[in-house]
């Protein structure tokens, strides 16, 4: 057991110095421009050695984009267990707080950011960061909706593309100008894209609201029109809900009426 011990912890030193070099070298050449020599070199081991522990070039990409960025996609991908609405937009006030703050410690992460935008959009390095945001994203939005804080009036589906759609191209801007410097820094604030998210995403209307309604008196004849003789009518308050709240769906034979 303690040959294998002893055999084990060189692989995975040898394995970390590999994501650490890869790390610099993507970061200050991009994916095209990166050879697996150059890595090799930089770790100080053997381009076979390269191959020993990633299948490929691309692979160990990958590895490096999660090692890099797990710690802004991680935190979407547990459950928040809030208690109101405005808890809900007191946590992405945070989360994006924490975004900016990571891009300005880690001058890595941006850097290996932007070049995975010059790679282009195929990229399946990207595709599949993509979708992990798109997974936490959309859990974030259902439990929005459950505290009444995200708007009912789209599917979460559209919304979650909406997000990630606005993340990545304030993600594409804010790495081309923090390329040239703080310009980025001082032009855009994680308060002003919380507003942004918010202005886009609050639910406009109540779920639920009492109000008026005018019904048909119990001692009108049956032929009257309630609607246009309105002294055959009686107001009573009632509480109306969102529909599109309900679950399970609302259908004609159970409630009188069905979303279509």
């Amino acid at each position: 057991m303690s040959q294998t011990a002893q055999g084990a912890a060189p692989s995975v030193g040898q394995r970390e110095l590999l994501l650490e070099a890869a790390t610099a070298a993507f970061a200050a050449g991009g994916f095209e421009a990166t050879s697996v020599q150059t890595i090799a070199t930089a770790a100080g081991v053997s381009k076979a050695k390269v191959f020993y522990y990633f299948d490929s070039k691309e692979e160990l990409y990958a590895r490096v984009l999660n090692r890099a960025l797990d710690p802004l996609l991680a935190p979407l991908e547990v459950p928040l267990a809030l208690s109101s609405a405005e808890a809900f937009w007191a946590s992405l006030a945070s989360g994006l707080e924490l975004t900016f703050a990571f891009v300005r410690r880690d001058p890595h992460a941006a850097a290996l950011v932007r070049g995975l935008y010059r790679r282009g959009g195929d990229s399946p390095s990207l595709q599949r960061l993509l979708g992990r945001a798109r997974a936490g994203i959309g859990a974030w939005l259902r439990e929005g909706q459950q505290l009444g804080a995200i708007r009912t009036d789209l599917p979460v589906a559209i919304l979650t593309e909406a997000a990630v759609g606005a993340l990545v191209h304030v993600d594409r801007w804010l790495s081309a100008n923090t390329e040239l410097g703080s310009v980025g820094g001082a032009l855009l604030s994680s308060a002003s894209l919380g507003t942004l998210a918010r202005d886009a995403l609050q639910q406009r209307t109540p779920v639920c609201m009492d109000a008026e309604v005018a019904y048909a008196a119990e001692d009108v004849p049956r032929d009257t029109d309630a609607y246009l003789d309105s002294s055959a009518t009686v107001l009573r308050r009632v509480t109306v809900r969102d529909g599109r709240q309900h679950s399970p769906a609302p259908s004609f034979a159970r409630e009188g009426f069905e979303l279509v």
